[in-house]
């Protein structure tokens, strides 16, 4: 598929976003490193197409979607092998749980992990658990907090069970 821009920059990037009518899927994002601060406090609420870009070269998100408030998109897709920096990247923003699942799993800084957890928390208890259980090639990297889950919101996830 043919994108429309090409973009290797941020501030090019930046002013593409700027216009709402240019479909985020029309952009190839394959050059870029930097994506920081790319939508922090953003109004924008159409995000279609970001799901396609290929960020696999991407090594710094760092308060990407910070209070975007209408993001929701599923980043599952995404290729994060090279990030390195992704401190509230979803900060007052973001309730997708597969996406911050796959965030939490690849984080290796003990102290945003913990941050991670406490969103994936406050999320819908439910969602969160049903994603953690079906989510079989990390299941031992989510045991831990699948246990504190069980422990804290037991009633809620026996109540989930019985409905099945």
């Amino acid at each position: 598929m043919n994108k429309k821009y090409i973009v290797k920059y941020k501030y090019a990037l930046l002013d593409l976003l700027k216009d709402e009518n240019i479909n985020l899927s029309d952009i190839d994002t394959s050059n870029m490193i930097d994506m920081s601060y790319l939508f922090q406090d953003s109004k924008r609420k159409n995000f279609d197409g970001i799901e396609t870009w290929n960020v696999s070269n991407v090594t710094d998100m760092k308060c990407m979607f910070n209070n975007a408030l209408y993001f929701d998109k599923d980043l599952t897709s995404w290729n994060i092998e090279k990030l390195k920096e992704f401190e509230e990247i979803f900060d007052d923003s973001f309730k997708h749980v597969k996406t911050i699942l796959m965030f939490y799993n690849a984080c290796k800084d003990r102290k945003y992990r913990k941050k991670l957890q406490i969103m994936l928390e406050c999320l819908d208890i439910k969602e969160v658990y049903t994603e953690l259980n079906n989510d079989k090639i990390n299941y031992k990297k989510n045991k831990e907090f699948i246990k504190k889950l069980e422990n804290v919101y037991y009633d809620e996830l026996e109540e989930l069970i019985k409905n099945k």
